[in-house]
């Protein structure tokens, strides 16, 4: 007979059979041929090696790799803590995927092999702790007949045979920490994985790693390894939508990669196009014995009858987030109930947390595949009336809240005073329900997408009138946020909803809300249809607060397109209509305010003034800040246009101040402009440009064409004044395209970047070019009638010609700026045609035209143009000396 040991041959006196170091029990050994001895300093049985195969094509997280093998290689065995990493995420995620690979990857770091188990933790048929470690028992070379039956006893049994030894342990797909806790080492020399559906917050000591989807790159990266590159770069579109529909969830790539790696003849747009069909998603997503809904269904079916109908009750949702109230409506639960059941959803990874929102609400949203899952069992489990019931349910508790914050918006209240007629009675809310201001902010900027999504499921449901209410409540806060395009899609819905419900008040109000929408997008046709139309609607109805309204917004679009007659007449009827109700101070205050717009574009700077003063005093006795922040940039644009500079700043940034305030970016953008120009004319060219570089950033931001046309004529100036000639042109040659895009035609513009586009032209020395563009400013100018763009546009273009040597030409063209400046009471105006006077003068008949001028920049506080002739005078008396 030979005794072996693991390492060499030693004398056959050996009369036991040593396991890990430790004496088991007394063998026999008269009859064998062979015993073993496992050597005690490495204490371990032959190396186990239970991981199951690791797969060939895993793609990406190498991040989540990283961090696994970071925890588990640098663990000190001296330590006294085992080391237990937790991989959490919903199923088909690719949990057992990474923690397979992981284990595969740290075989060096745990030399005495790997435990695997699949605790089948959300199926019925899941593994019992005691089941589990009679298994790892065996495989620890332990006879059934000493694995002693006692969970308690089998644990300890475990802990001892596996202590010292190197090993990772894997625990696969848990059900809970109850599960897990049984199957723990105690020994710091081991390590563990555990995968579960749930994040195991109760697992003491464990570092829990959340699994997410793969990103769209990645995704697409494991497609191409199933599907062979040659296909998928032939066909990248439909890569990234298969990639896109199956969620990236990567159980859901690898059955869609699988269906094509076996249909070499298919297509990949083809089944791009059958993955679609949300009606037909989960059912394309199935191959053999792998099914996307074989695992959700596991995760459903383990939750308990409160969570599943609250699940299927969330299936109602269009919306891409909600909160717990929304939660509530729907399954007929107090919010705290509503809180709690979405809180285990998410623990059942069902659900995605997303965190609080602004209002302090957590927010919660579906996976894509899981919400067509929670609309599949939503249409199996419950009846039709139940679902209406529901869906009228949460209309409910959408339309309360929004109307009582529409109430409390800057102007808010004339939106609602004009429609209120026309909707449904609420409830009357509690006293403590109604918002505050920041509240009613904080609700529309949070419930958006919530809102809008309910208004389109309230059309689909054929509610016609919950769909038009809910469609206007949002007007004001859309408008605000600049957001026309889902605005004019909303509206759209909403006059079909309004018409199918014969409510003509309900009607009236979405052709306004749809007419400035149109006006904010400079389509200024399309407004005049719809607002003409609304307010015919109106007058038919014999509304005449809706017609008084109505006629202010007509009004402004006339302004726009400076047909100064019909917009006066506009506003002065509405005036006369708002006065004679006397109940409206608010939609007064508004009217006065483009009244004295009109005035200004005209030139009356002096009437515009006085009709500013009045409404500004209107808005502020009534707490209208937006009405506030409005007027004061128009007091401040005519203080600057009237050559009043210091004061202009002040009124600036006192609107400023309104407009960050209210977080209305296209009144903020419009004020940065006005700023940019104003410290632009003061010599502050940096504090200028910061300024106009902001007020691009906020009109690109908001989608705003025509602001962001304004703002690069203002960065255009920035550079033509810094002399940078080339940049200039480039910023004015992009603006007047996107002009002649929004205004083809005559467009205030337009003939503004011509000014500034001649001004450079004739400083690079291109004087022709400069004369046709000056030319081109003042007859866009008088074609308006904008007596103040027509001196301006006189007042360079008679430079430009006296450079190009046309003195006569030139001489006419100032003295026709000089007497429409005059004729406004504009004395800067009147001071740069001084100035530019006595550029083209002899040098005894320059000095008393600088004088002049220099006197009217002094008192104006324009320092750039006072230092400027300034520097011209104290060069002609130096020549003199």
């Amino acid at each position: 007979m030979r005794v072996m040991t693991g390492e060499a041959e030693i004398p056959p006196v050996v009369t036991t059979v040593v396991t890990g170091g430790r004496v088991e029990k007394l063998v026999n050994i008269a009859h064998a041929a062979n015993v073993t001895i496992y050597p005690s300093d490495s204490r371990s049985v032959p190396q186990i090696q239970q991981l199951p195969p690791d797969i060939s094509d895993f793609t990406g997280r190498q991040e989540a790799l990283a961090t696994l093998e970071s925890l588990l290689t640098e663990a000190q065995p001296t330590g006294t803590a085992v080391v237990v990493s937790a991989i959490s995420g919903k199923a088909g995620v690719g949990k057992t995927a990474l923690a397979v690979h992981a284990g595969h990857r740290l075989r060096t770091r745990y030399r005495d092999g790997q435990i695997y188990v699949n605790l089948r933790g959300y199926e019925p048929q899941s593994l019992r702790p005691a089941d589990v470690l009679a298994e790892f028992l065996r495989a620890l070379g332990t006879d059934n007949a000493e694995i002693p039956e006692g969970l308690g006893e089998r644990e300890r049994l475990y802990r001892d045979r596996i202590a010292g030894r190197s090993m990772l342990v894997v625990l696969d797909n848990a059900a809970s920490e109850q599960q897990v806790r049984p199957l723990l080492p105690g020994s710091p020399t081991c390590g563990v994985i555990v995968t579960s559906r749930s994040r195991l917050p109760g697992l003491d000591g464990g570092r829990n790693l959340n699994l997410d989807i793969l990103a769209p790159e990645t995704a697409l990266a494991l497609l191409t390894k199933i599907v062979g590159a040659d296909r998928v770069e032939a066909e990248q579109e439909a890569g990234r939508r298969i990639c896109e529909l199956c969620g990236g969830l990567p159980l859901a790539i690898r059955i869609a990669g699988a269906k094509l790696a076996a249909r070499p003849h298919w297509r990949l747009a083809r089944l791009a196009d059958r993955l679609g069909d949300e009606q037909r998603r989960l059912d394309e997503l199935r191959l053999g014995d792998r099914e996307v809904r074989a695992g959700f269904e596991l995760s459903y079916a383990a939750g308990a009858p409160a969570e599943r109908a609250m699940l299927r009750s969330l299936g109602l949702l269009q919306a891409p987030d909600f909160a717990a109230w929304a939660a509530a409506a729907l399954a007929g639960a107090s919010p705290d109930d509503a809180e709690d059941l979405l809180d285990r959803l998410a623990q059942s990874q069902l659900l995605e947390p997303m965190g609080e929102d602004d209002r302090g609400q957590l927010r919660y949203r579906f996976h894509d595949l899981l919400r067509l899952f929670a609309r599949e069992k939503l249409a199996v489990e419950e009846s039709a009336d139940t679902r209406s019931a529901a869906l009228l349910a949460l209309l409910d508790a959408c339309r309360g809240p929004t109307r009582r914050a529409l109430a409390r918006l800057p102007a808010g209240i004339n939106y609602l005073k004009v429609a209120e007629s026309a909707m449904s009675p609420l409830e009357p809310p509690a006293e403590e329900s109604a918002p505050s201001s920041a509240e009613a902010f904080a609700w529309f900027a949070t419930e958006q997408a919530t809102l809008v999504s309910a208004a389109h499921q309230a059309f689909g449901a054929e509610l016609w009138g919950p769909a038009w209410e809910l469609a206007y409540c949002l007007t004001h806060h859309l408008r605000l946020r600049s957001q026309w395009h889902e605005a004019e899609v909303l509206y759209e819905v909403a006059l079909r909803a309004a018409r199918r419900s014969g409510n003509g008040g309900g009607e009236a109000a979405i052709l306004r809300s749809l007419g400035n929408c149109y006006r904010d997008q400079r389509r200024f046709e399309d407004a005049l249809a719809s607002l003409g139309e609304c307010a015919a609607r109106y007058r038919d109805l014999g509304q005449r607060l809706g017609v008084a309204q109505t006629l202010t917004n007509l009004g402004d679009v006339y302004l726009e397109l400076n047909r100064f007659g019909e917009a006066r007449e506009c506003l002065e009827e509405c005036l006369a209509i708002v006065r004679a109700l006397g109940t409206v101070p608010l939609i007064e205050a508004y009217t006065i305010n483009s009244l004295g717009c009109v005035h200004k574009d005209q030139g009356d700077f002096a009437r515009a003034l006085e009709l500013f003063d009045e409404c500004l005093a209107m808005f502020r006795e009534h707490g209208d800040s937006l009405g506030e922040a409005w007027c004061l940039r128009c007091v401040g644009d005519t203080q600057m246009e009237a050559g009043r500079l210091r004061e202009a700043m002040i009124t600036l940034r006192q609107a400023l101040v309104l407009f960050e305030t209210l977080g209305d970016q296209v009144g903020e953008g419009w004020n940065q402009r006005s700023l940019g120009e104003l410290l632009r004319g003061l010599g502050r060219h940096a504090e200028g440009e910061r300024a106009v570089r902001r007020c691009l950033e906020l009109f690109r931001s908001a989608g705003d064409r025509f602001g962001e046309a304004w703002g690069l004529r203002g960065l255009g100036d920035h550079y033509r004044v810094q002399g940078d000639w080339a940049r200039a042109t480039a910023c004015f040659e992009e603006s007047l395209e996107i002009f002649a895009v929004l205004h083809p035609g005559v467009s205030r513009g337009e003939a503004a970047v011509l000014i500034d586009l001649g001004r450079t032209q004739q400083a690079a020395g291109r004087l022709e070019e400069a004369r046709r563009s000056l030319d081109r400013s003042v007859k866009l100018y008088r074609e308006m009638g904008d007596r103040a763009g027509e001196a301006w546009a006189l007042c360079w273009l008679g430079a430009a010609l006296r450079e190009c040597g046309s003195a006569l030409e030139a001489d006419r063209a100032l003295d026709g700026a000089q007497a429409l400046f005059a004729g406004m009471g504009v004395p800067r105006g009147q001071a740069v045609v001084a100035f530019l006077r006595g550029e083209g003068s002899s040098a005894v008949d320059a000095a008393p035209w600088y004088e002049t001028a220099l006197a009217v920049f002094a008192a104006t506080g324009d320092e750039w143009w006072e230092r400027t002739t300034r520097e011209r005078l104290h060069r002609l008396r130096s020549a003199d000396s």
